[in-house]
């Protein structure tokens, strides 16, 4: 979910912006500036903001990161991340070296070349693993290559992969067992065995660090003898102090603008808008991007479940290396509102229940149980007794919530819109409510704090060039980063043509953002609006179905080299998906084989990009 978005279009216009001082560069140079900075990634634009800075003083500023000498070994930290937690481990693992003096870099698979891997003398690998077992949208390239005819021969490479997963899916880690196993086939030494993380990753992860560094640091000593793989006693420390990054673990503390309801009271599901007020000289954003919300659960739950299981609220507890009371540990760093799995079997073992020992053997049934309950409800239905810090260790650690970011800095450079559908349900017939949904719904007012921090998305970013036509597809709340998109490219002036394909319920009811479509429309940046409202026609009709009707239309755009965006359900854009296969084939004229092959070779071209959850 930061300082260091990539620039993605020239400024609309150059000029003295009023209350400061006029910038000391012309029209010319800006533009070049903005040219020469295009495609950066974030840890790339901190660098040059220093290197820039010790140019002004007469002598460069290098990265405080040690370097490797010309021809000497370096450790490359490649990172494939899609809600945040590879490259927060990347970066931990860079630290570390850098504390080692570890000639080392750490860079995102969107950002590097799959094919130089084999230029590569030593990288560990980093990545998680999404839905039923694959890469993240970043690695689908390095996947492609790595995989595909004329893959490179990797037999001067060492490596080591550290996999990120949720244990409660059949596929725990897939992406980092194939990754592994792959390079391995092509040639590729293993310099430490792969180690699979679950969601409490973190003390894995600190396990792991000073066992792979010192294998590398020994296989780096051994490729270049002496103090080769080290820092050259001669480079210059970074001498102007970094911006700070916030992250998960260095939240922004921002301040709640608005927070009102978008739908009507009879709709079926809340939806609210919020304006979070941000510094934009501490916190930027792109198109596209996430924000991780961190909240704090509801004190009404929290006393719930210590009267379940007996417990005092000021019972000491460790969480991590933190001594706490358990109301606290429960309120702000432990997890319930989303019950896993392993928490499920082990309660199954504590509280000797039959029913749900039998239901622990079938990990897809335990795994749907609790899809749909809560820890109260595991801990009311099936008791036991148990001390507080046995409690707190069986509970998984809180983790915050990602939600799409649904305004675009260029109209809102100070402000962060969200849009957030307030998660309400029912189990054995008690109210249950969301976490972060019900914190951000029910417990947090205008003028209030909220800690929060910029995920960026990289591989979900409008085109560089801002004349390619797009087609915006998105159904609920997953219209957020759309109404970003929207409005950056009528803020630069993009003169690409806009499609927007728009599902929900009711038109009446849930027409998400309906003014500002009317306006954009209005303003002649929305070209095309197709609407998909399922509950208002005696047949329902979803986005898929929109996209099917139009699909001629669709076909042109595509032909005329038109970028394709999916914002919603995972299972939502699988229905996508196959509508697009279904009109290569009816409106292409492509094969059943063809049709398929043509929809991967969009994603593969980055002409399909997906944002599910």
């Amino acid at each position: 979910m930061q300082t260091n978005r990539a620039v993605s279009a020239q400024p609309a216009a150059v000029g003295p912006t009023p209350g400061l001082p006029a910038a000391p560069v012309n029209g010319l140079q800006l533009q070049r500036l903005t040219q020469a900075i295009r495609g950066l990634t974030g840890e790339q634009l901190t660098w040059a903001s220093g290197y820039l800075a010790g140019l002004a003083v007469g002598r460069p500023a290098l990265a405080a990161a040690p370097v490797a000498a010309a021809g000497t070994a370096r450790l490359t930290i490649l990172y494939a991340s899609q809600t945040g937690n590879a490259r927060s481990v990347a970066e931990a693992l860079g630290r570390q070296a850098a504390a080692r003096q570890l000639a080392h870099r750490v860079v995102s698979v969107a950002d590097f070349r799959p094919r130089d891997l084999a230029k590569e003398q030593f990288v560990l690998l980093v990545i998680s693993t999404q839905g039923e077992g694959e890469p993240p949208e970043a690695a689908l390239e390095l996947h492609r290559v790595l995989f595909g005819q004329g893959a490179p021969t990797l037999t001067g490479l060492g490596y080591g992969v550290f996999g990120l997963g949720d244990s409660s899916y059949a596929q725990f880690c897939q992406a980092a067992k194939v990754f592994d196993t792959r390079l391995a086939e092509l040639g590729a030494r293993r310099v430490i065995d792969r180690v699979d993380a679950d969601l409490d990753f973190r003390p894995v992860s600190e396990a792991w660090f000073p066992v792979a560094l010192e294998r590398v640091e020994a296989e780096l000593a051994a490729a270049s003898p002496g103090v080769a793989a080290h820092r050259d006693a001669e480079v210059v420390p970074l001498r102007f102090p970094a911006p700070v990054r916030h992250d998960r673990d260095h939240p922004f503390r921002a301040t709640v603008l608005d927070n009102r309801p978008i739908t009507t009271r009879d709709a079926v599901a809340e939806v609210r808008h919020l304006a979070i007020e941000i510094d934009p000289q501490a916190i930027d954003y792109a198109p596209g991007d996430s924000l991780g919300v961190w909240f704090r659960n509801a004190p009404a739950l929290v006393g719930a479940v210590l009267g379940a299981v007996g417990l005092a609220a000021d019972a000491p507890v460790a969480v991590g290396s933190d001594a706490l009371p358990l109301a606290e540990a429960l309120t702000a760093r432990l997890e319930l509102t989303r019950l896993h799995p392993t928490v499920a079997a082990a309660w199954a073992r504590l509280s000797g229940a039959a029913e749900l020992a039998g239901l622990a053997q079938d990990r897809e049934a335990l795994r749907t149980w609790c899809q749909s309950r809560q820890v109260i409800d595991l801990i009311t239905q099936y008791p036991a007794r148990l001390q507080a810090a046995d409690f707190a260790g069986l509970l998984q650690p809180l983790a915050p919530r990602l939600y799409s970011i649904a305004s675009a800095s260029a109209e809102t450079a100070d402000e962060i819109h969200l849009t957030v559908s307030t998660l309400r349900y029912q189990c054995n017939g008690q109210d249950r409510l969301g976490g972060a949904s019900g914190f951000l719904a029910e417990r947090l007012a205008a003028g209030d704090n909220l800690d929060c921090y910029v995920l960026e998305n990289p591989g979900f970013r409008l085109p560089a060039d801002g004349d390619t036509p797009i087609i915006l597809v998105g159904a609920g709340t997953g219209i957020a980063p759309f109404r970003a998109f929207l409005q950056q490219r009528a803020a630069v002036g993009d003169p690409g043509r806009n499609w927007l394909v728009f599902g929900n319920r009711h038109f009446q009811r849930d027409f998400l953002y309906q003014a500002d479509w009317l306006r954009l429309r209005k303003a002649g940046v929305l070209h095309r609006f197709s609407p998909a409202f399922s509950r208002d026609t005696a047949q329902r009709v979803y986005v898929q179905d929109r996209l099917r009707a139009e699909g001629a239309e669709l076909w042109r755009w595509l032909d005329e080299g038109a970028r394709i965006y999916c914002c919603g359900a995972t299972a939502m854009e699988s229905a996508v998906r196959e509508a697009l296969v279904t009109i290569a084939r009816d409106h292409g004229g492509l094969s059943a084989d063809g049709a398929l092959a043509f929809v991967e070779t969009l994603r593969a071209d980055a002409r399909y990009l997906r944002d599910t959850y």
